[in-house]
């Protein structure tokens, strides 16, 4: 009798651990079950508003910035080293267009300055960049993020930037050319576009900063390409339209800068009156550190280097139109443009002693 007693106890014991077991697993499941659904519903959403991990913000770095902003196939990018730290001082060149490379096989015209000058070329431009924007990355026209709320964790923000003359400017990401990684406050991160909304992500978890009052972007650029030996060049009229704006602005970015080494090359195309009365006007400001590349291409290059032209091209220079001899279909400097403006700006770097 003591024996079926023993035996109907262990029965009873078994059957209370396998119930425990089994409820057990059913709440695992449940779990596994919402955490799957809530990882499914955050990368459906929103792909950037949990970022956690290291490799994970790498990516996000990479695929919404187009360029690797730790170092695209060079490792490690040499953007993220200041002038001091090169033997030779780097020369970088902020512009628009026709600073890039009409495409992959044909060099532009900041390769050709740097074969000319034999030192590292920085091409910080980017597709129809204003003076505006140029200065938000050199810094002389700095950006200001409106106050927001930083949070501790790897997780976005939306931000809302400015500078002095408007009170919410767009980004171009066609390019890093000097933005990222940025940081506000010193929180290092990145600025992305969703959406056409801006979006902050810091690269690490810290402590939440609440922002207060509009702060400073900095950018890479403001923190490594200060000393460099610096050549400013739209190519565009659409950023002279207000002269006195223009220099204003071309002002704040040479008082930036923490070197006197420096060249402003002004319009070469558009409206032939607004390029004419920018580059006088930026010549007269400007003095020695201005170069009018308009008229050495009008002028002097089309003789000086044997350049044959259609009777069209002939026209387009008793108007004081550049022949389509210098330019891409895309409108940007083909070879012979991108070699010809190298060497006569290597040249003029020469007289101001920047370069041997």
């Amino acid at each position: 009798m003591k024996k079926n007693n023993n035996k109907s106890d262990f029965i009873k014991k078994l059957k209370t651990e396998h119930v425990v077991i089994f409820t057990l697993l059913i709440i695992l499941l449940i779990v596994i079950i919402l955490s799957a659904i809530k990882g499914g519903t955050y990368f459906i959403a929103d792909k950037t508003s949990n970022i956690t991990t290291e490799k994970d913000y790498i990516a996000y770095s990479h695929e919404y910035n187009k360029d690797n902003v730790y170092g695209e196939e060079q490792t490690p990018n040499m953007e993220n080293y200041s002038s001091e730290e090169f033997e030779a001082v780097p020369i970088a060149c902020w512009g628009d267009e026709y600073n890039i490379a009409s495409n992959t096989y044909t060099p532009s015209m900041a390769a050709f300055l740097s074969r000319n000058t034999e030192r590292i070329v920085f091409n910080m431009a980017i597709d129809n960049c204003s003076l505006e924007t140029m200065g938000g990355r050199q810094g002389g026209l700095p950006m200001y993020v409106m106050p927001c709320d930083i949070p501790a964790k790897k997780s976005s923000v939306e931000v809302v930037i400015k500078n002095d003359f408007n009170d919410n400017i767009s980004i171009d990401f066609s390019k890093n050319a000097g933005l990222n990684p940025c940081s506000i406050n010193d929180i290092e991160g990145v600025i992305s576009e969703f959406d056409g909304t801006l979006k902050f992500t810091r690269n690490k978890s810290g402590f939440e900063d609440i922002i207060l009052k509009p702060t400073v972007l900095t950018t890479r650029a403001m923190t490594y390409r200060r000393n460099d030996i610096t050549v400013f060049f739209l190519g565009n009229d659409t950023s002279y339209s207000d002269i006195n704006k223009a220099i204003n602005i071309y002002d704040k970015m040479v008082s930036y800068l923490e070197t006197d080494k420096y060249l402003i090359i002004g319009p070469i195309t558009g409206n032939t009156a607004t390029v004419k009365a920018a580059n006088d006007a930026l010549s007269q400001h400007f003095g020695n550190k201005f170069f009018n590349l308009y008229d050495y291409l009008l002028n002097v290059a089309p003789d000086k280097n044997s350049i044959t032209l259609s009777s069209e091209g002939k026209e387009k220079i008793q108007n004081g139109v550049l022949p389509d001899n210098y330019f891409s279909t895309n409108n940007r400097f083909n070879k012979l443009g991108a070699e010809i403006a190298a060497n006569i700006i290597s040249d003029k770097l020469k007289e101001l002693k920047y370069i041997n």
